[in-house]
């Protein structure tokens, strides 16, 4: 038996267990395999139970039968553990025993083979350990070498290669005409010509095994790049050398891709292209990795035990959701296969009064000065956790707790909620994170530390959506409905503290609300906003003060204003913008710039008199754009388009420039499935009053006629957002 130590990079699913790869300490990578016997339960009547222990023994499977609790109830039941000899065993005794008493009955049998094997062994993805293995890789035991909720960590000595097309910048490679590869590792960079065919999959692969990098950062990997190199790798008969396995046929090639619905849009995920033995993460198949970068992906990576590959490419919920998942089995929870809990029916009455949602107010239109902004931290999620807002906590039968406002509902006082104690690690945490982002020695340690933060943001924000996902293992609306009800009372009861310490309320905006009053020093705005905490119940940030800020109308209503659309001037000079076109993603980047540029000039303004002058400024730098516009040498990328696509592409039959763009790429043979992103160029058609055509960006040429006048039309309207911040200050 020898002993290695190191981090773990990839764990994979094999027919007797897992493999999974190790980088010990001096940079060598080594592989080890695992027997994992993963089991399930089954709940039920007992004389059920008994029936299906014994012909599941007969299939092969060690039964036994223990006490665990129940989610609802909080009751010690008694379940059935099933476990299976082997993974590919452990799919095949599920299938029977679903057959047999039903998916109801059934715990635990739908999570992944690699996630049990972390929570079993206590191992985490890119954690330290120690493997005790014989000669022949296979591991004996695997002991961490630090916990995954550990503040202070370090990476892997990780050695990354980049991977992307060359071609336009910001479009699929699926469409736009393909040329080359560029990969990039060590300092060092390369350019694969595509067709060059066999010599291409050679250069790639001598390029792979020269570097033999762990982690393979790519654009457009699964969608586009790797299914295409492992077809020319299937048509040469030359191996990639992707895998560290050896094995060609162990390469996933990013498979199929889903469309799914997700806060209002379709969003569309390409299957993972995945390689044993390395970490490949795709930039443009991930929300999460341009929001958080590397080390935020790390982090949540610890805290979850999902892979790295997984992490990236998963939404927020399913990582609070490994994370529940993880808790539950830990305190002897039976963690449900399907969702158990359905809506409790109510009137219309009841269901009018409980399911309002956030508090909003109108703000008033115009511009106004010294203006405070206060955000209450973590706002949802820490009203969960403080007041034990779970779905198996609320209308106990044990206790009488006291009476949310407006719903009626009464959380437990004597039992836990799972929820709040999922999230109340997360949110000391981020705070602790937040802390030291603010503290750091340097600007990189402080960038680290925030992105580490901004990852913890993101999964608290959603698990309170979560809570009422309609499939969510542990989720309930009628939880999802009590949150928004505290989050109600908070906000009045914030409002009416700043009202009456002698504060003009001006906005309130779900979890922030704006205040002002006449000479009010910093001093009294931080006095304030811990009178607000005291009274709410909940921590109150002095977000900042504006020097200005203004509160705008409706594009289409002009007197009628709209919560989320204002422009501010912080007193420290960042400039705060919701609602503007430069905050839309299908504003061209030709308006977002002007825009920016515009706001810049704003951020000089110190107050209403010097915002009233900048008018003549603002309209040298629109005219400055539509003459580069009009001279025709702004590039195509400039006026680029982008749009989600919310249905599939054959329905896009109407007369839209979104729909000339469909039927050109559909046209081209390229596959797009609802939520795919497609950028185009306004075309002119030569006629006034035609709906504009359009071409794909990826194919738009010189020869393309851009519709000025529609592009001009744009322009202004984005200079008229700005402008009207000015006109409100005269």
């Amino acid at each position: 038996m020898e002993f290695f130590s190191g981090w773990i990079l990839d764990a994979r699913e094999t027919a007797t267990g897992v493999s999974f790869w190790v980088k010990g300490t001096s940079g060598e990578v080594r592989p080890f395999r695992m027997r994992l016997s993963p089991s399930f339960y089954l709940a039920g009547q007992e004389g059920r139970l008994r029936r299906a222990a014994q012909l599941l023994e007969g299939k092969g499977a060690r039964v036994s039968f223990e006490e665990k609790r129940e989610f609802f109830s909080g009751r010690q039941v008694l379940a059935l553990k099933v476990e299976a000899p082997s993974p590919r065993a452990f799919r095949f005794l599920v299938r029977v025993a679903e057959n047999l008493a039903g998916g109801e009955s059934l715990y635990s049998s739908d999570l992944p083979v690699e996630e049990l094997f972390f929570i079993q062994t206590g191992a985490f993805p890119l954690g330290k350990v120690e493997v005790e293995a014989d000669g022949a890789g296979e591991a004996r035991a695997l002991s961490p070498l630090e916990e995954n909720w550990a503040l202070d960590y370090s990476l892997p000595p990780l050695t990354v290669a980049e991977v992307r097309p060359v071609g336009r910048k910001g479009v699929s490679p699926s469409h736009q005409p393909w040329v080359s590869l560029e990969v990039s590792c060590e300092g060092e960079t390369f350019e694969l010509r595509w067709e060059e065919g066999e010599e291409f999959i050679r250069s790639f692969r001598s390029l792979l095994l020269s570097f033999d990098p762990d982690l393979i950062v790519s654009e457009w990997g699964d969608e586009f790049l790797f299914p295409r190199l492992l077809e020319i790798s299937r048509l040469t008969g030359i191996p990639t050398g992707l895998s560290r396995e050896g094995a060609p046929e162990a390469v996933r090639g990013g498979g199929r891709g889903r469309s799914f619905f997700s806060y209002g849009r379709i969003i569309y995920r390409a299957g993972r292209a995945s390689f044993p033995g390395r970490i490949h993460l795709d930039r443009r198949n991930s929300f999460l990795f341009g929001e958080v970068g590397l080390e935020g992906l790390v982090e949540l990576t610890r805290l979850s035990r999902l892979s790295l590959e997984r992490v990236c490419r998963a939404s927020p919920g399913t990582i609070i959701s490994a994370m529940e998942v993880e808790r539950a089995l830990r305190q002897g929870i039976l963690v449900p296969s399907r969702k158990r809990q359905v809506e409790q029916f109510r009137d219309a009455a009841s269901l009018v009064e409980a399911d309002k949602g956030g508090l909003v107010y109108a703000p008033p239109l115009g511009v106004f000065e010294e203006v405070a902004e206060f955000d209450f931290a973590s706002m949802y999620p820490t009203i969960m956790a403080k007041n034990n807002i779970s779905p198996e906590t609320l209308d106990c039968p044990c206790c009488g707790g006291p009476a949310i406002p407006e719903t009626g509902t009464r959380t437990c006082r004597k039992r836990r909620g799972l929820i709040p104690e999922v999230l109340e690690p997360i949110l000391e945490r981020r705070r602790v994170l937040k802390r030291r982002a603010r503290e750091a020695a340097s600007p990189g340690e402080s960038k680290v530390f925030t992105a580490r933060q901004t990852a913890l943001k993101w999964i608290l924000v959603v698990s309170f959506g979560f809570l009422g996902y309609r499939n969510a293992r542990f989720g309930k609306i009628e939880a999802h409905e009590a949150v928004t009800a505290l989050g109600r009372d908070a906000l009045l009861t914030a409002k009416e503290v700043a009202e009456r310490e002698g504060f003009s309320f001006l906005h309130g905006l779900t979890d922030a609300l704006w205040v002002k009053k006449e000479g009010a020093s910093l001093e009294e705005y931080e006095a304030l906003g811990r009178r607000m905490s005291e009274a709410a119940g909940l921590e109150v940030a002095l977000e900042g003060v504006y020097r200005w800020i203004a509160f705008l109308p409706s594009k289409t209503r002009p007197g009628v204003p709209v919560p989320s659309r204002f422009v501010g001037l912080f007193r420290g000079g960042e400039v705060k913008v919701r609602g503007l076109a430069c905050r839309r993603r299908d504003t061209p980047p030709l308006a977002k710039r002007m825009q920016e540029e515009m706001l810049q000039v704003l951020s000089g303004c110190r107050d209403r008199r010097e915002l009233a002058q900048a008018g003549e400024l603002l309209e040298e730098i629109y005219r400055a754009y539509r003459e580069d516009l009009l001279s025709g040498l702004v590039p195509p990328e400039e006026l680029a388009v982008v749009r989600r696509l919310s249905k599939p592409a054959s329905a896009y039959g109407e007369n839209t420039a979104a729909a000339w763009a469909v039927r050109e790429l559909l046209g081209r043979g390229v596959n797009l499935p609802p939520g795919e992103k497609i950028a185009f160029v306004l075309t002119s058609t030569g006629g006034k009053g035609e709906v504009p055509k359009a071409r794909s960006l990826g194919f738009f040429s010189p020869d393309d006629s851009v519709d000025l006048e529609k592009y001009e039309e744009l322009l202004r309207r984005a200079a008229e957002e700005i402008l009207q911040v000015v006109s409100m200050a005269g």
